[in-house]
């Protein structure tokens, strides 16, 4: 479990802190957390991504960061510009409180003083290896972080990642399978898929999991069809949450791009449940572009966009089984 609160003596703890609260490695981002209640973290994207102007940088008001007393760590993901930029930014946002500024910069941290100059003897920094860091190593494990960046995280949601011809082959089959659904009902198709294709993917504690193109029709179909789908939900979990966004992900990536806006959503919303901000964002802004209509996928970005706590989907995700059931009788 992660630590209420880190100790940080160098550099290189900051750096890895904020890689741990932040789920991934961060790439011409600033990162700002408070060490004492560390669930309280914002990013905020440096360089070309930046809005205009000082203060922007920073989340409006109503983030936790900004309503907590306390010191405040601020760890800035690029060049010297990026650090100069941000520590601006931080002066004009928390003026007189505790800041401290730290830069990981090709593989490098240190600590950023205000008017730019380097903390220490050593203007270089210090070689941090993010793989071996003590606070990283269990959270890699434990597949809560990842060492990869915003945009390798992108990279595996793109749709039809395998050829137009195996895309149109499992299409084909997800066709067959989605056809079969009205003569069996929702609930029962949704037991069969359980059973028959996600069941052993959610039994296989997310070691290197490959999804086969029959099972990968199987599940598309499940996830164009409302109705399916929702009983599906029960499935969700958070325990569930690291397998089900792999196999949501590699869903899409074998389907052709007017498919796998759905699979991509799915991958998003579990994702979410994980406490995974980075690629259910991301995997999400993928699936909004494929798929504007599915309406599952504007409902999501509209809680993410408000902060809604991934914790409520334990009260939501029983209640579509209820829901069907209920319908389902009085058909």
């Amino acid at each position: 479990p992660m630590s209420s609160v880190f100790r940080i003596s160098t550099p290189a703890d900051a750096v890895a802190v904020a890689v741990m609260l932040v789920r991934c490695v961060p790439e011409n981002e600033m990162v700002v957390f408070t060490p004492n209640s560390p669930g309280a973290v914002m990013v905020c994207p440096l360089g070309e991504d930046a809005p205009i102007g000082g203060a922007p940088l920073l989340v409006p008001s109503g983030h936790p960061v900004r309503d907590l007393a306390g010191s405040r760590v601020v760890v800035v993901f690029g060049s010297d510009t990026h650090a100069d930029a941000a520590s601006m930014a931080v002066v004009h946002e928390f003026s007189g409180d505790d800041v401290t500024v730290f830069q990981f910069h090709e593989g490098r941290a240190r600590c950023y003083l205000m008017d730019g100059v380097l903390a220490g003897p050593d203007a270089v920094g210090e070689a941090v290896d993010l793989a071996a860091h003590p606070y990283v190593v269990g959270a890699v494990l434990e597949g809560r972080v990842r060492l990869a960046s915003r945009a390798q995280i992108r990279a595996g949601f793109v749709a039809e990642q395998f050829g137009t011809e195996r895309a149109g082959s499992v299409v084909d089959m997800m066709r067959a399978a989605r056809g079969a659904f009205p003569a069996v009902g929702p609930i029962s198709a949704a037991e069969t898929i359980h059973r028959e294709v996600l069941a052993g993917y959610l039994d296989s504690g997310n070691r290197g999991i490959e999804v086969s193109d029959y099972h990968a029709a199987m599940l598309a179909a499940a996830a164009s069809d409302v109705r399916v789908r929702d009983v599906l939900f029960v499935h969700f979990t958070e325990a569930n949450a690291a397998v089900l966004g792999e196999l949501w992900r590699q869903v899409g990536a074998v389907l052709p791009a007017s498919e796998a806006g759905p699979a991509f959503v799915l991958a998003s919303l579990s994702y979410w449940i994980g406490r995974e901000a980075v690629p259910a964002r991301e995997a999400m802004n993928v699936a909004r572009e494929l798929a504007p209509d599915y309406s599952l996928g504007q409902l999501l970005e509209r809680a993410y966009n408000a902060g809604i706590n991934p914790a409520l989907w334990e009260q939501i995700r029983p209640a579509a089984l209820d829901a069907e059931s209920e319908r389902s009788r009085n058909e």
